[in-house]
């Protein structure tokens, strides 16, 4: 959850050499990484999911553009801290995303968020993924979803979930001419 955290809030992501597959010890100048460590499932698994969050950061643009502009980032919670739980909201040029996040340890059924308006939501990236060492199966297909302009999500102990966000098209209504 921490490093989709760091990716999608405001500001550079500051990282250090080992933690792209979660290396264990202090980083030494003068030893190799630990790459052996890449044979055990949950590193592997880690790596896995520090790749295709970079791939994700590179494909939308919302994680980086108007880094310093308000009108690009948008709490859509972060008023419970009895949850545990944020979410935030990036606005790009080109795509709009938004984070859930739960760093409590116990799962959080029916988190509903308040999104800025009627839309479509896909689902991008969940840490809980079996691929990525969690407990949820992750879909065949990442389907949308039609939202009303909220969503309830049902987040596991530490973990982070990412989406799309496509709001909807209004349809332009066309005028009728009044009779005088």
């Amino acid at each position: 959850a921490l490093y989709l955290y760091m990716a999608i809030h405001p500001g550079k992501m500051l990282d250090f050499m080992g933690n792209e597959f979660g290396q264990l010890r202090e980083y030494d100048e003068s030893r190799e990484q630990d790459w052996l460590l890449l044979d055990y499932p949950i590193h592997e698994a880690f790596a896995n999911y520090r790749r295709t969050l970079n791939e994700l950061y590179r494909k939308y643009d919302a994680f980086w553009s108007g880094e310093y502009n308000p009108d690009h980032f948008l709490w859509l919670d972060c008023d419970h801290p009895e949850l545990d739980a944020c979410a935030i909201l990036r606005k790009g040029q080109e795509a709009t995303v938004f984070a859930a996040f739960n760093f409590g340890d116990t799962e959080l059924k029916d988190y509903e968020l308040t999104l800025p308006g009627k839309g479509k939501i896909t689902p991008l990236l969940n840490s809980d993924w079996n691929c990525f060492g969690g407990r949820t199966a992750r879909p065949k297909a990442l389907r949308s979803k039609t939202t009303t302009g909220s969503v309830k999500l049902t987040l596991a102990p530490y973990s982070a979930q990412l989406y799309r966000f496509e709001p909807a098209v209004e349809k332009e209504t066309k005028a009728t001419p009044h009779n005088s």
